[in-house]
């Protein structure tokens, strides 16, 4: 009988990539079969993933559902009010210490993934909407971001907008977790109630956002969520993701469990300069 590893390479693909269509997490796995397949799998991974967007989609839901909507996470424990990573930490693979380790190796083939849609359509370019808590007034501040891509050798001179294979899962989960930085020192504006990833939407003028939010700052304008929704429009290469600020857990008990020093907190991945691979800036 021959062996898989003896197929002809062009057979050996075929089979790899409907393994891919089909179930996508155990192609990672047979990547730890051997060196053949490592080899294989790898070269799909950075050449021929964009044609399973569709596979890579159900991956996302089955494996990253609160990365892409937070509430998806059932049962989080907050720990503090800014705490608001929180529904990170119901991410599937991260109950078990082995498992998150393993997860979170740097070298990690979820990482380099391309974001997909629920059409199965590889996402480009990603922006951040923020619809702020203020304490002082009962108007919703808006503010948007766009997320540009930092070259391999880390020259933030050199920045883009988009970068080969699309916005990468890696890059939407540094996003996420750098936005719960924002604020936290004031306990005013940390990552906030809730967040959503909206597939195929962008803001039409970022010009025209960008005067709302300064229109509700300094002249105390109320704004509604449909308002500020209504300045996004249809794009399928774009995804939006939209927070919802103020204090994290607001309206839950707030729990403290005897191991809540021992409970993992999410941090930004680093590339080997040493800072994330992506930045966020404000609508220019």
């Amino acid at each position: 009988m021959t062996a898989l590893t003896e197929l002809p390479t062009e057979l050996l693909r075929v089979i790899l990539l409907h393994l891919a269509y089909n179930n996508f997490p155990s192609l990672f796995a047979a990547r730890r079969c051997c060196r053949v397949l490592e080899a294989n799998v790898t070269d799909i991974v950075n050449k021929s993933l964009p044609a399973h967007g569709l596979a890579i989609h159900n991956f996302l839901q089955t494996h990253f559902a609160p990365l892409l909507d937070s509430l998806t996470a059932e049962k989080v424990t907050y720990l503090h009010d800014a705490d608001a990573i929180a529904p990170l930490r119901e991410l599937p693979w991260s109950w078990d210490p082995e498992t998150r380790a393993r997860f979170l190796r740097f070298e990690a083939s979820w990482r380099h993934l391309p974001l997909a849609s629920p059409s199965g359509t590889i996402i480009r370019r990603l922006q951040v909407v923020r619809i702020e808590w203020k304490s002082y007034r009962d108007s919703q501040y808006p503010r948007g971001q766009d997320v540009m891509h930092v070259p391999e050798d880390g020259n933030e001179d050199e920045m883009v907008y988009e970068q080969p294979g699309g916005v990468t899962i890696g890059n939407l989960y540094n996003v996420l977790v750098s936005q719960s930085w924002y604020g936290c020192a004031f306990r005013t504006n940390p990552l906030g109630t809730e967040w959503k990833v909206l597939f195929g939407k962008r803001v039409d003028n970022t010009d025209e956002f960008s005067k709302l939010g300064d229109e509700v700052q300094k002249y105390g304008r109320r704004v509604t969520e449909a308002e500020i929704k209504g300045h996004l429009t249809d794009d399928q290469g774009y995804a939006t993701l939209w927070i919802l600020g103020g204090k994290a857990g607001a309206g839950l008990r707030v729990k403290r469990p005897h191991d809540w020093n021992e409970r993992w907190e999410p941090g930004v991945f680093r590339e080997k300069y040493g800072e994330p691979s992506t930045v966020c800036v404000p609508f220019q």
